[in-house]
Formats: structure tokens, C-alpha cells, sequence
């Protein structure tokens, strides 16, 4: 497993299945399209064992309502997508430890006082957005470079 870095959790839980990426990457170097197999793996990446039940409060606080209207972001006047999915299991399902909040805390207020740190983040944001579009459009190109072929 490689191991992730983790702004979720005090103790990083995050990790990726090296094996598994491997073969995406394989698969998208050779046309490919497995944005989806990355996406749900995205999506299966653990979270502390929940301790409050979303289904009691998550329709009341809206936040299916709340990321809609938040499934882009804008980042230098272009939209970016963001993973409402993941979001939503993470905003439904909050810490109750007190080091997970104060870490997470930390990590806000140190994005909100240092620009240099907020502008790190977003580089490193839509590169790896562009790291993505770039493996998808080579399942694009195989795509027509097929069908000039016939």
C-alpha cells in the first residue's frame, strides 16, 4: 500500500492500493478510460468509524442541497470538479476525538494565514486534476484515432 498524505486525520489512514493504481495507469496509458475505477476507488477511501448515523441529520442540514451548488470549484476563472461524493461522507460523518479536530482545525487556519501555503495546495490541486483530464483524453484519442482508422 502507498501511503497518502492525510488532512483528515491526526494519524494518516489513507492509503492506495499500489497494485490497483498500477494497473489504472497501464489501462489509461493504453487508451483505456478507467477515470471511473479511479473515482471509486476515490470514493472507498476509509474514514474513522462513524459515530453519528447521517441518515438522522444529514437531510436537515442540506448537504447534498449544499455541494450541488458547490460540485465546482473556481480556480483562476476555470472550474474544477470536486468529488461530491467523498465530500458528503465526510461532512456527514465528523470527528468526535478531539486531536482529528484540533488537526483539521490547524491545517484550515494555517490555508487561511499563509498564502504562499493556500496557493501550494491549489497548484498542486489542478495538477492533479490535469493529471487526470490528460489520462482521460488519451482514452478519447484512442478513441478516434480508431475510428479514422475504419
Amino acid at each position: 500500500m502507498i501511503p497518502l498524505p492525510d488532512l483528515l486525520h491526526h494519524r494518516p489512514h489513507a492509503a492506495a492500493d499500489d497494485q490497483f493504481l498500477l494497473e489504472l495507469l497501464e489501462m489509461a496509458f493504453l487508451g483505456s478510460n478507467e477515470s471511473r475505477g479511479i473515482d471509486e476507488e476515490f470514493g472507498r477511501i476509509p474514514l474513522p468509524h462513524p459515530t453519528w448515523n447521517p441518515d438522522f441529520f444529514a437531510k436537515d442540514l442540506f448537504l447534498e442541497d449544499f455541494l450541488q451548488h458547490l460540485s465546482q470549484l473556481e480556480i483562476d476563472g476555470r472550474d474544477y470538479p470536486i468529488h461530491t461524493a467523498f465530500v458528503l461522507r465526510v461532512l456527514s460523518q465528523p470527528p468526535v476525538d478531539l486531536e482529528t479536530i484540533h488537526f483539521r482545525q490547524a491545517i484550515l487556519r494555517e490555508l487561511e494565514a499563509d498564502e504562499s501555503v493556500l496557493a501550494r495546495v491549489t497548484t498542486l490541486y489542478t495538477e492533479l486534476v490535469s493529471l487526470l483530464d490528460q489520462l482521460k483524453s488519451t482514452h478519447t484519442q484512442t478513441l478516434l484515432d480508431t475510428t479514422l482508422l475504419r
